[in-house]
């Protein structure tokens, strides 16, 4: 059982805040805010409460929550415990390499070869020179080679260092190694945190550089892919209110950019981009491409890491107001009251078809489905409990409300834009929505039919699966490619004719009812004074423009064709 999966499973109150975070309730303090300052990674089990004052719980385990908030399933091996407790970590030497006259000579000629000032660099105390033995690859043997300590201090004491020796092969520098694996930052010991604004640069040369240039705060991480200080040193950076991310401006930098600041909280993060030419912030500065007042610029033109879905309203504006009142937005059909109230059926949006049995709904959407692919608009139909032959049968009785000359209709069917699932029966869901996708990308398919929700391969009283298989469809097919789904549902039956019918005589999950955009319910009813039934359309719902109206269709036996008495779109 993980982290996620317990919380749900005792209800304890919880929030996730990002994808390896999780806010709780703190069942030591109570404290149950849900806030990050009590919180608890979702895959080593690892929490800390930021009230250790008050329940004196700093640091505890998945092991310790569960055992605190009285699983009876606790396992007694304790084995989850032994795996999530915190790294622990080689301590770094309290002394680093011993330093030479020639080893400071040619780090000095280093750093000035960069357009580092050596004497400003010394003046920080982060960087030592001297000797650092090292194995060769090539022989084997062990030497000894002039090299650059930067260190890694917390608290007056070093916590890692990281050496970049003298390469003989063309007389450069590389980087070697560290001397532990502990992540913490390099220029920790020069923040102020009272600014509480701190910069994330790329490396050791960035820092130095932007120390150099009187950037605030500057540090950076072992490397732009080792993101482990987060962990550590959390309760630290908790203590920014902005953070400015200056890594590389290459695809690793930006990669790392984005990760960092989803770590640390897009809210108080901002990217800083640099000058053209430029791949990181020590060439920017030494370039002469930015002096100080240039960084200060770029900081007030840094971007956000807003989400890409988080737009503002003013982006919509022009478009708005600049639509025709009057306009119909969607593809219209043959029925004039249907077309007024909800002026066409949009992309991106989908219509459910509640319907009595023997109401004529298959054969009502059969009339819809034509009167679009006559105009050139692809229709893709799923009806499973007709054959594509007894379908077509329809279609061919149809045509003729459009031609008389059977001649014409066969040539005018061959070219129709329609495409059917040649299935009947159960279908499975997943299958079908593959189907729809490719229909819609290969043929840019503009409706799509599923004729009904009751032949979809999940049992009547299987809610979820229901909602599920609707979200899809909306988020796989709907949305992405801005086409409209019509589905077909059945009706609850009424006591009498003479029921008023509503939303909620459509069967099934409520979800699914709420997903769609429009609801156009077919039904029969009783008219006693002429002695007969009528058969009646009625818009249920319609998010866009919200009227509701219900109206009279009659059928024509002859051409199999609805028509609204009064009038027809042509």
């Amino acid at each position: 059982m993980n982290v996620l999966e317990y919380l749900h499973k005792i209800n304890w109150p919880h929030r996730e805040c990002s994808d390896d975070e999780i806010a709780i309730k703190c069942p030591w303090c109570g404290y149950e805010k849900l806030d990050k300052s009590v919180s608890i990674n979702r895959d080593t089990g690892w929490g800390t409460c930021q009230h250790d004052k008050r329940c004196g719980k700093h640091g505890f385990n998945f092991y310790e929550l569960r055992k605190e908030t009285g699983d009876p399933n606790l396992r007694a091996d304790r084995e989850f415990e032994k795996h999530s407790q915190p790294k622990t970590y080689k301590k770094a030497a309290a002394q680093g390499p011993q330093t030479t006259a020639e080893c400071s000579r040619m780090v000095e000629e280093f750093f000035r070869s960069r357009g580092l000032d050596p004497v400003k660099v010394a003046a920080t105390k982060l960087v030592r020179t001297g000797l650092k033995r090292y194995k060769d690859d090539a022989s084997g043997e062990w030497k000894d080679s002039p090299a650059i300590c930067f260190t890694y201090s917390e608290g007056g004491e070093p916590i890692d260092r990281k050496f970049r020796l003298r390469d003989g092969k063309d007389a450069g520098w590389k980087n070697f190694q560290r001397e532990t694996d502990c992540p913490s930052l390099f220029g920790m010991p020069l923040v102020d945190t009272s600014l509480k604004l701190l910069t994330i640069t790329g490396g050791e040369m960035d820092t130095l550089a932007a120390m150099q240039f009187g950037v605030a705060n500057p540090v950076n991480g072992p490397s732009e892919t080792d993101h482990g200080w987060i962990d550590r040193l959390w309760d630290w950076l908790q203590g920014f209110d902005l953070i400015y991310i200056a890594t590389d401006w290459d695809s690793v930098g930006n990669t790392a950019a984005t990760q960092i600041a989803k770590r640390l909280g897009s809210e108080r993060c901002r990217r800083l981009l640099g000058p053209d030419g430029a791949k990181d912030l020590c060439e920017a500065f030494t370039s002469g491409k930015w002096d100080f007042s240039a960084y200060h610029r770029a900081t007030t033109e840094s971007h956000d890491f807003k989400p890409r879905k988080l737009q503002h309203f003013s982006n919509y504006v022009d478009e708005i107001f600049d639509e025709k009142p009057d306009a119909a937005f969607g593809d219209l059909t043959q029925f004039p009251t249907l077309n007024r109230v909800l002026r066409g059926f949009r992309r991106s949006e989908m219509t459910l078809w509640p319907a009595d049995d023997k109401t004529g709904k298959s054969t009502l959407l059969a009339n819809i489905e034509l009167y679009w692919a006559m105009r050139n608009i692809p229709v893709c139909v799923g009806s499973f409990e007709l054959t594509p032959i007894r379908r077509g049968r329809w279609l061919k009785d149809m045509l003729k409300a459009y031609t008389p000359d059977e001649a014409s209709a066969r040539d005018i069917a061959r070219k129709l834009p329609i495409w059917i699932i040649d299935h009947v029966g159960s279908i499975n869901p997943d299958e079908l929505l593959d189907m729809y996708v490719f229909a819609a990308k290969r043929y840019g398919v503009r409706h799509f039919v599923t004729d009904s929700l009751t032949m979809i391969g999940i049992d009547e009283d299987d809610y979820p699966s229901q909602a599920k298989f609707v979200k899809s469809i909306k988020e796989r097919l709907v949305m992405p490619f801005e086409v409209h789904h019509h589905l077909v549902n059945h009706t609850r039956k009424g006591k009498t004719d003479k029921d008023n019918r509503s939303k909620s005589d459509s069967r099934g999950n409520a979800i699914v009812k709420a997903i769609h955009d429009n609801m156009i319910m077919l039904y029969r009813e009783n008219d006693e004074e002429k002695g007969r039934s009528k058969t009646i359309m009625a818009i249920k719902s319609n998010r866009e423009y919200g009227e509701t109206v219900s109206f009279e269709i009659r059928f024509d036996q002859a051409t199999r064709t609805f028509d609204e008495p009064g009038g027809r779109e042509e």
